[in-house]
């Protein structure tokens, strides 16, 4: 079951707010948070992409470039500019987005989660940036960025939301890409006490987008675990800052590409090399909006790309489907050991093993173990 815990949260004071605030690090590139930053030395950039305060052209993995994210980290806590709880709370965050808001729970998730797999992933990372990530928490010592997670509904927690967003908001703003965001601190320690009984509740939360940062997070976390002698399994490095969001809050919006050089090859070439490993059809005239794993050429009508996938049954075992066309025994589909390998059996099979479990004195369908009592009345 998922663990989560309130933390002391490090964050703005009200009336400065919207100008610490900033966009998530990897959605951006240097020169465009250097432009965002440009003039207000309160802006998170100087904290989670320092190299805009060198000259343009910086290797932003230089060992400089991680001791100013510590400088300035420092700087504004010194400053005032964030500033930490003096108790451990959980707060409530919202966003406003094409009229429609999304509310979710701050919490600080555990890290035996992500590495036992209680959080779950969908996407791979790659090496080189999960290192930086686990550079900047490492000599931080904090986590700057919260993980977005994703949770079954839970009737308690929405009602934890709705008595919570009543009251007057810590935060609320507007950015200036046009998002709402308004945020509440949770300060009643009966509920407190039951998000973090609603959650122990919920077998497994999932990453809807940072898995470069989990990751980070929970490498380092599992590090400074290894490291420390006296490890006891409560320290703050166990846990990493994280807003889990109830699933029906949550809007899937297309991530489309754009294939901006064609590497020399014609349009027509382009999608026949395509063909090789998708399905490349145009789109239906009917289309008003552009849908979603489209292709975009210039000066050319959008197409459908499907991804070729292999037969269901092949691509879980490995094994390449044969030609059914032919009789021979050795081109047929090896569709009893497959069956063996989901652990099912031909009909005659299941009858078997029901005969024999019978002469062994035993129930062909014993209950679970925790139906306690009625499981073992099932055993003769």
């Amino acid at each position: 079951m998922a663990k989560v815990k309130p933390f002391r949260g490090i964050r703005p004071p009200r009336q400065m707010v919207t100008e610490v605030a900033s966009r998530p690090y990897d959605v951006l590139n240097s020169e465009e948070a250097r432009a965002e930053a440009e003039g207000n030395p309160k802006s998170l950039y100087h904290i989670i992409k320092p190299e805009i305060d060198f000259a343009p052209g910086t290797d932003e993995h230089a060992p400089e470039v991680y001791d100013k994210a510590v400088e300035n980290f420092a700087a504004f806590r010194r400053n005032g500019w964030l500033v930490q709880d003096e108790q451990e709370h959980y707060y409530i965050y919202a966003q406003t987005m094409d009229g429609r808001t999304q509310y979710g729970i701050v919490v600080a998730a555990f890290v035996d989660d992500y590495m036992e797999g209680r959080i779950k992933k969908h996407e791979l990372t790659r090496r080189d940036k999960e290192e930086d990530r686990m550079k900047h928490v490492r000599i931080n010592n904090a986590n700057i960025e919260p993980v977005f997670f994703a949770f079954p509904d839970n009737e308690a927690l929405e009602e934890v939301i709705r008595t919570v967003a009543a009251g007057e908001p810590e935060y609320d703003f507007t950015a200036p890409d046009g998002f709402g965001h308004h945020f509440w601190v949770v300060k009643d320690p009966a509920i407190t006490a039951k998000i973090t009984e609603e959650f122990a509740k919920i077998p497994y939360l999932y990453i809807a987008d940072g898995h470069h940062r989990s990751a980070a997070a929970a490498l380092v976390g599992n590090e400074k675990a290894r490291l420390n002698p006296d490890h006891k399994g409560d320290e703050e490095y166990n846990y990493f800052l994280a807003v889990a969001f109830p699933a029906s809050h949550l809007k899937i919006i297309d991530y489309n590409r754009v294939v901006r050089d064609l590497n020399g090859l014609s349009p027509e070439e382009f999608l026949e090399r395509l063909e090789h490993k998708f399905v490349v059809v145009d789109s239906p005239p009917q289309f008003r909006a552009i849908p979603r794993r489209t292709l975009v050429l210039a000066d050319s009508a959008p197409r459908h790309v499907q991804r070729l996938r292999p037969h269901r049954r092949a691509r879980r075992y490995n094994i390449v489907r044969p030609d059914t066309s032919r009789h021979h025994r050795h081109n047929r589909p090896p569709l009893r050991q497959a069956d063996r390998l989901r652990g099912r059996h031909t009909r005659p099979r299941r009858a078997q093993a029901a005969r024999r479990q019978r002469r062994n004195g035993v129930c062909p369908r014993p209950l679970p173990r925790e139906h306690g009592a009625a499981y073992e009345h099932c055993r003769h």
